[in-house]
């Protein structure tokens, strides 16, 4: 093991934290962690998988999805309930590898991400950690998720 200390002025991180951010999501942590890395497993090949997170709603209720495709047309579209959100959360797009990385630090249940935009760096906090992750270009509209049938006949099919 070899260390170096480096000598000098740590940068102020607070130029760097966007300032105005209307828009969050506030979510359980370790159930977003866990349902990032079952997205990343469902994904073939290796290399940068975009996660685009969108604000959805099923049946009357927020969820933050997550939405990853492959090139080959492969993937997974994930609802993750949500504890509390602004209305007009757009979809933004990150590396998944990175935002589970971010995400295992914190030890609170509940974290909340803060974003000004799609194309803006988010910032993620539970009050006592803060991290501000950069964006991936996501370059598609987020997938809808599929509206459930509740509506069974008695032997388990759909009505028609």
């Amino acid at each position: 093991l070899v260390t170096k200390l480096i000598d000098g002025i740590y940068p102020n991180y607070e130029k760097v934290m966007p300032q105005d951010r209307p828009h969050s999501v506030t979510l359980l942590r370790r159930d977003f962690i866990q349902a990032i890395g079952f997205a990343e497993r469902a994904m073939p090949g290796r290399g940068p998988n975009p996660a685009l997170l969108s604000l959805q709603r099923q049946a009357g209720v927020p969820h933050l999805v997550i939405d990853m495709l492959s090139a080959e047309g492969d993937g997974a579209l994930l609802p993750q309930p949500v504890i509390a959100c602004t209305p007009d959360f757009a979809p933004i797009a990150f590396n998944a590898g990175y935002l589970r990385d971010v995400l295992s630090p914190f030890d609170a249940e509940e974290i909340t991400m803060h974003t000004a935009g799609p194309g803006d760096p988010a910032v993620i906090a539970d009050g006592a950690f803060t991290v501000v992750l950069m964006p991936m270009r996501g370059g598609r509209e987020p997938r809808a998720l599929p509206v459930p049938s509740d509506r069974k006949n008695h032997e388990g099919r759909a009505a028609a």
